[in-house]
């Protein structure tokens, strides 16, 4: 029995042999297959993770892109257009004449293209006469109009009148922004009405 159980031995030795080749082939692939899925499951969630903060960007840009579409809107309240800019004129020249102070000199200059723009500067030349006191409300005046108006440039020069009053000449160059008519903003012209007949 002792060659018996030799054999038994070798015989058993030989299927766990071989059992244990193909548990290791059969449990090899499946440690690829593992891998493989895990490395998979891994890029998926980092795209699912690159996706969400591209996302939550996107989001932050877009409400940015909000918030300066309203900077502009109120940008474009504060800057005249074309057609508003003899009316804002109309506006400084009547502040003045309720200042009582007198315009010498009431000159708009043609209005220039600033470089990578959008709008125009309209420059604004006076010289005006008046009591220092009023010329300031005239400046401060301006300086609140809802359309932009900026004192550029002021220089005043204490005028003597012949009755031995002193008065102040001064010489203002102002701008203001033309901001360019939409093409959706200009309002078509009236049509004529019809002629009774």
């Amino acid at each position: 029995m002792k060659g018996n159980s030799k054999i038994y031995v070798y015989g058993l030795l030989i299927c766990i042999g071989i059992a244990a080749g193909f548990w290791y082939f059969l449990f090899r692939n499946q440690k690829f297959d593992y891998d493989k899925d895990f490395n998979t499951l891994k890029d998926v969630s980092q795209k699912i993770s690159e996706a969400r903060i591209k996302e939550q960007e996107k989001e932050s840009v877009e409400r940015e892109i909000e918030v300066l579409k309203m900077k502009l809107e109120y940008a474009r309240e504060k800057l005249p257009t074309e057609e508003e800019i003899d009316k804002l004129l109309r506006e400084i020249h009547d502040i003045g004449l309720q200042a009582r102070i007198k315009f010498i000199h009431f000159v708009p200059g043609k209005k220039v293209k600033l470089s990578g723009q959008e709008y125009f500067k309209k420059p604004i030349e006076m010289k005006v006469v008046g009591p220092y006191h009023q010329i300031g409300i005239f400046l401060n005046k301006i300086g609140g109009l809802p359309r932009v108006v900026n004192v550029q440039n002021l220089s005043m020069q204490r005028v003597v009148l012949s009755n031995n009053q002193g008065v102040e000449r001064a010489t203002i160059k102002a701008f203001t922004y033309i901001y360019p008519d939409k093409p959706g903003d200009k309002k078509p012209p009236p049509k004529p009405k019809p002629k009774p007949h």
